[in-house]
């Protein structure tokens, strides 16, 4: 028996990172208001692209809504792969580096 997923789950999964999925408003909410805090959302950029964040009352906040985790600079990661891939496809493709 293979370890991959089966063709029903991939496009389950691939539904929940998208914009109609079950958790579209919950991203879209959050895209929303990372565009309109400019700093914020270049932490996250940051953050996404390389791992790091400049601004540690950024990071805070970002971890603070849940977007993120780690203790300290070298340990910062989005919570979570469906965040990561979500705005990895709607905040750094939009913005660039």
């Amino acid at each position: 028996m293979g370890g991959g997923l089966k063709k029903g789950e991939e496009i389950s999964i691939q539904k929940h990172r998208s914009n109609t999925g079950p958790f579209g408003d919950h991203l879209r909410r959050f895209v929303w208001r990372l565009q309109a805090e400019k700093g914020l959302r270049d932490s996250l950029h940051q953050i996404l692209r390389r791992g790091v964040y400049e601004f540690e009352t950024h990071f805070l906040r970002l971890r603070s809504a849940g977007l993120v985790k780690g203790e300290t600079r070298d340990s910062v990661q989005m919570v979570c792969h469906l965040y990561e891939d979500y705005f990895r496809k709607h905040l750094v493709s939009n913005f660039g580096d």
